[in-house]
């Protein structure tokens, strides 16, 4: 075989390799498919929120987009729905997520919400029960007051009776020995008359004490 001829053959093989592969750069460079998801894929992985939520799904979705790159025209098709699906998947996937941490969080801070709420409760209730307390024992001592009032009322009213009672005792017994007094003085002054009349004279009457002398007083001397 000609050794020229190989070179030749040779030559014209690799400048096809380099051909091909220069093409398929430049598609994958200009394809509106591929640039298109790249920049979605591109968005969502540098997403703060929703980047590093579904890390496997966003590497499924490289795989794909890395086969679109490098895929012959035949292929083109199939691979931009393989990428796009996974793309879509690894949004879907890292939205699910973040609204499952967003649901968690709201969770919490109603059950937080719901505690802070049940304390101001549990606080009004012990105010009210101290209040219904309070208005309780002022009401007792009221009412023990108002006892020991009346029980003194009722004492006094008693002491006064009493006193009456005794006042009205002693006025009687008063009458009855200003009575038996008198009667006494009757008595006697019948029983004078009648030993005078069994005696056949006037009762004498009771001689007047005699009044008493006056000591003389003794000269002043000069």
């Amino acid at each position: 075989m000609n050794p020229s001829f190989d070179a030749r053959v040779g030559w014209r093989f690799a400048a096809a390799i380099g051909f091909a592969l220069t093409s398929g750069i430049a598609v994958a460079r200009t394809d509106p498919d591929y640039q298109r998801l790249a920049d979605q894929l591109d968005r969502l992985s540098t997403d703060s929120v929703l980047g590093p939520l579904a890390p496997a799904q966003l590497e499924r979705a490289r795989d794909a987009l890395a086969q679109l790159k490098d895929a012959h025209r035949g292929e083109h098709d199939g691979l931009v729905y393989l990428a796009q699906r996974r793309i879509d998947i690894a949004q879907i996937s890292a939205e699910a997520v973040a609204l499952d941490a967003q649901r968690d969080q709201l969770q919490r801070e109603n059950a937080q919400l719901q505690l802070v709420q049940a304390r101001r409760d549990a606080a009004r209730a012990r105010a009210e029960l101290e209040h219904q307390r309070m208005q309780t024992q002022i009401r007792a001592e009221e009412a023990e007051r108002a006892r020991q009032d009346a029980d003194a009322a009722r004492a006094e009213g008693a002491q006064a009776a009493q006193a009456a009672d005794a006042a009205r005792a002693e006025a009687d017994q008063a009458k009855r020995m200003a009575e038996a007094q008198v009667k006494a003085t009757a008595l006697a002054r019948k029983e004078a008359e009648l030993e005078a009349a069994v005696n056949g004279g006037a009762a004498t009457k009771p001689s007047k004490p005699k009044a008493r002398l006056k000591p003389k007083t003794a000269p002043k001397k000069d």
